[in-house]
């Protein structure tokens, strides 16, 4: 009896987990189908007829989004009730309000500050790998049912992701080249105004030359310490 009671326990977590997973799925489905009403429907147009059937787009996603996140949140409650282990829930979390909202990227191409925003944790979950062999995504690229725009969508907005983190990735990457030649740089206006003074030091006499030879030394630290501490800094980003 306890064996046959573990294995229905193992079989309902893995029913809640693809549970979880169509969820997930519904709730991109609909925040691309929304991204796209916002897009297509309501800022082009200005008319009450348009704007008119737009919200009421607008609506009835919102119904289908609380309804993904109830069902969601639901599974995820049921895999913790049921003891699932940590590495298989490491991977959901909890869906906030922010979550949910537009993709801008689609509803609003041209805004600003899209180099910046960061799309909800579920975009980069590859739920019932659906970006490369999801059974459910390959027939709803053939299934009748399903808007050919709703479809459109969500692979712009993986795409548009995709282009979005390269670009950021590579900005960083030039960053982290540019902060070493700032370095070097720094180190080496140290090191000219250490020469310079002490240049100014050797044609000079009295206090002048004890003053200059004083703001020598103090480059000359500057120097040294700006080069030991940025020296670390370059070996343990290179072991990175």
């Amino acid at each position: 009896m306890p064996g046959a009671f573990m294995q229905a326990q193992d079989t309902e977590i893995i029913l809640r987990m693809g549970e979880a997973n169509n969820a997930l799925q519904g709730i991109q489905r609909e925040i691309s189908y929304k991204s796209y009403i916002y897009r297509a429907q309501i800022w082009p147009y200005k008319g009450k007829n348009k704007w008119t059937r737009g919200w009421d787009n607008i609506k009835h996603s919102d119904q289908e989004l609380r309804f993904q996140q109830k069902v969601y949140t639901n599974a995820l409650a049921c895999m913790k009730m049921l003891g699932a282990k940590a590495n298989a829930l490491a991977q959901y979390r909890d869906i906030t309000k922010d979550d949910l909202r537009v993709v801008t990227m689609v509803s609003k191409p041209n805004a600003r500050g899209q180099s910046k925003e960061t799309m909800a944790w579920f975009w980069s979950l590859d739920v019932a790998r659906d970006s490369d062999e999801s059974e459910h995504l390959e027939e709803c690229k053939w299934c009748p049912s399903t808007p050919r725009a709703i479809i459109l969508t969500q692979l712009i907005v993986y795409h548009i992701s995709w282009l979005h983190a390269k670009a950021r990735k590579e900005r960083w990457e030039e960053e982290c080249v540019l902060l070493t030649s700032e370095m070097d740089w720094a180190v080496n206006y140290y090191k000219h105004k250490s020469e310079e003074w002490k240049q100014l030091a050797v044609s000079s006499e009295g206090n002048k030359q004890y003053l200059a030879f004083a703001q020598s030394k103090l480059w000359t630290f500057l120097h040294d310490q700006a080069k030991s501490e940025f020296d670390v800094y370059k070996v343990t980003s290179f072991l990175r």
